[in-house]
């Protein structure tokens, strides 16, 4: 289980509230917990394994893009 009360926003919001917080945080993490639990049940990737090969795209896009504006930069030097 996680602990997600913060003293330092129990200073500032009062206790009440940060146990409030707190609370929907662990419900929060539980439900991502059981629905990482039901796609990894019907063969998908977790939420972090999905956003992780997300990342890996856009940065293998991006690399991409920016090759292919070094390679017309030069082409243009070159003319």
């Amino acid at each position: 289980m996680m602990k997600f009360f913060d003293k330092a926003l129990a200073d500032e919001i009062g206790y009440g509230a940060a146990t409030l917080v707190a609370a929907a945080a662990q419900e929060l993490y539980t439900l991502h917990v059981e629905a990482n639990a039901m796609r990894r049940a019907a063969g998908l990737p977790s939420f972090e394994e999905e956003e992780e090969a997300e990342q890996a795209r856009l940065a293998s896009a991006s690399a991409a893009s920016h090759q292919e504006d070094e390679n017309s930069s030069t082409d243009d030097e070159d003319q």
